[in-house]
């Protein structure tokens, strides 16, 4: 038995085949020939990247259109583009193969709709909807009657705006004082 300890981990062997790798074009010369798909598993993979931390579709739109221009340029950014394409591509495939060998789509498909059912039954039964929107409205009021009563948002306006100037006034002493020690 050896004392040796285990190969680390290579998450490269398990990219997808160099037969359904691009052929990356180092030519300095040349823009890299890139596959449609490429540039689509690129502009998936930035978009829904970059749309999900930022939470917004429209930076993750910009982000998946620029993800598949950087996977038509040459350089490391252009290679890791057109690597994180080629992973999505594979990654697509192999889910495409899954669902076909265990119906995955149309089972969730059916179990959604099931619970779909039973939701409206139980909303049907015990008013779920209009009961949330008739508390909903209560709680609005109130918490309104309470504003209006103990001026919660006026007073926190006023705070606000006294720790705005505190700041202001702060960073502009500092800023004098900045400026007096380097005329020394």
């Amino acid at each position: 038995m050896s004392n040796n300890p285990p190969p680390p981990y290579n998450p490269a062997s398990q990219l997808p085949s160099q037969s359904n790798v691009n052929n990356y074009n180092t030519d300095q010369q040349s823009k890299p020939d890139v596959k449609l798909s490429t540039m689509g598993g690129a502009a998936v993979v930035g978009g829904i990247a970059v749309g999900a931390v930022a939470g917004s579709a429209v930076l993750g739109l910009a982000a998946g259109v620029g993800a598949a221009a950087l996977a038509t340029q040459k350089g490391t950014g252009g290679d890791v583009a057109r690597a994180t394409g080629d992973l999505a591509v594979a990654t697509g495939k192999k889910a495409k193969e899954l669902d076909e060998k265990h119906h995955i789509m149309e089972q969730t498909k059916k179990c959604a709709s099931s619970v779909a059912r039973d939701l409206k039954k139980i909303d049907k039964e015990h008013r779920v909807t209009e009961n949330l929107k008739k508390e909903s409205k209560t709680l609005w009021n109130n918490a309104k009657k309470f504003d209006e009563k103990h001026n919660v948002s006026g007073k926190t306006a006023t705070a606000m705006i006294g720790g705005a100037k505190y700041l202001t006034k702060q960073m502009a002493k500092a800023n004098d004082d900045k400026k007096n020690s380097s005329k020394k």
